[in-house]
């Protein structure tokens, strides 16, 4: 009974720490995009596709604004997959990294930021809006970050 004991304590000691480094994961804005900038470099399209509110990501897109219900259920399909393919090929994802994130409310701005291979130098790449749903951050709009100048 002894050793069963410590088996049965083991596993509810991992289980534990299991549900707890899970609980973190988009709990911040930074950790959503950090979450989401691992899949790119994984080319983990599950990863991708829940890290983003779909719906609101149409919305901001102007899905909502085809004709019918079933053009615009057509158009964000496509875009999904255009977006997370597009993602999951990680082009350049090693030369990322986490730009500014500014927070306000349940909503908050942030981006990636792409090294030049040659200078070294950083600029922002992509521009992500993020909305706070639950415990939870989402990536709810997705575009190019502006140039400078």
């Amino acid at each position: 009974m002894n050793r069963m004991n410590q088996r049965v304590t083991g596993a509810l000691a991992l289980a534990a720490l299991c549900a707890t480094s899970l609980s973190y994961a988009g709990t911040t804005p930074e950790a959503t995009l950090k979450d989401f900038l691992a899949a790119m470099k994984k080319k983990d399209r599950k990863a991708l596709k829940s890290a983003v509110d779909w719906k609101a990501l149409g919305k901001a897109m102007g899905v909502d604004k085809e004709p019918t219900r079933e053009k615009s259920d057509q158009l964000l399909e496509t875009m999904k997959v255009v977006y997370v393919e597009g993602f999951a090929l990680g082009k350049q994802a090693d030369n990322f990294k986490i730009g500014k994130v500014t927070t306000k409310g349940s909503t908050a701005q942030g981006g990636f930021m792409r090294q030049d291979s040659l200078t070294k130098a950083w600029s922002a790449a992509t521009q992500f809006t993020l909305t706070k749903e639950g415990k939870t951050w989402m990536i709810t709009n997705i575009g190019s970050a502006p140039k400078p100048g």
